[in-house]
């Protein structure tokens, strides 16, 4: 079960800020998780909400951020806005990355995909994500390359496999809540890398959890814990 840093290591730092990610690999996590949406200028902002305000007390949508913008704007923690090339420059040597894609639609797809250094020259694995499908299918049509995660969020499952199978997808990232035995069943007939993901709020007996879908057989999860996640497993083994 491998370790996920969601969006970088919040226990730690600020959500998606240079500090989570360098803490989650400090802390041993084997892949971050991010969010990033489509900017002014084809900005691509890494950022979890689609307005500024929570993480830089400025209340400015991200679609209408611009180059200009981030002279000025800081985040709460005084770091500098991340910006998805960056992070592929500084990080991606060290760390493999989720981009979960937010708002934007295909033009944010496809302008993810541009900035990607080729596949052959990629030194960690990379993912794109999201929980629109007919993006994720866009993806899977306009950009066959790229390994692509369905995210799930809702408790009717009854559509799962007809959407992986209509993407080729692989990778399947659900809610935590929604991973049982039955779901475990219909990701291992198909063998789909199964990673879910938990939200800040909803981990707050980490290890019991950890240890169900461990017991449960999924292949990593998406924590808010990456350092000690990691030192629970190592503990385990």
């Amino acid at each position: 079960m491998i370790v996920i840093g969601h969006r970088g290591a919040p226990d730690e730092a600020l959500e998606n800020s240079w500090d989570s990610f360098r803490k989650a690999i400090a802390g041993g996590a084997a892949r971050i998780e991010l969010d990033v949406h489509l900017g002014k200028e084809g900005l691509l902002p890494i950022i979890h909400d689609e307005n500024l305000k929570r993480t830089t007390g400025h209340d400015i949508e991200v679609s209408v951020l611009s180059p200009k913008d981030l002279a000025r704007i800081k985040l709460s923690n005084q770091e500098a806005l991340p910006l998805l090339e960056d992070v592929l420059n500084q990080l991606l040597p060290q760390i493999e990355l989720n981009i979960e894609l937010k708002s934007g639609g295909k033009e944010l797809a496809d302008a993810v995909v541009t900035i990607l250094p080729p596949l052959e020259a990629r030194p960690r694995k990379i993912i794109i994500s999201s929980f629109d499908r007919d993006l994720i299918y866009y993806l899977s049509q306009q950009h066959p390359q790229e390994t692509l995660a369905l995210l799930w969020d809702e408790s009717d499952l009854s559509s799962v496999e007809a959407e992986m199978k209509r993407s080729q997808c692989r990778i399947f990232h659900p809610e935590v809540r929604y991973v049982n035995q039955e779901l475990m069943s219909i990701c291992q007939a198909n063998e789909w890398l199964v990673f879910p993901y938990i939200s800040m709020k909803d981990e707050t007996d980490p290890e019991t959890i950890w240890t169900q879908l461990e017991d449960l057989g999924v292949d990593g999860l998406c924590t808010n814990f990456p350092r000690e996640m990691t030192q629970w497993l190592q503990g385990r083994s």
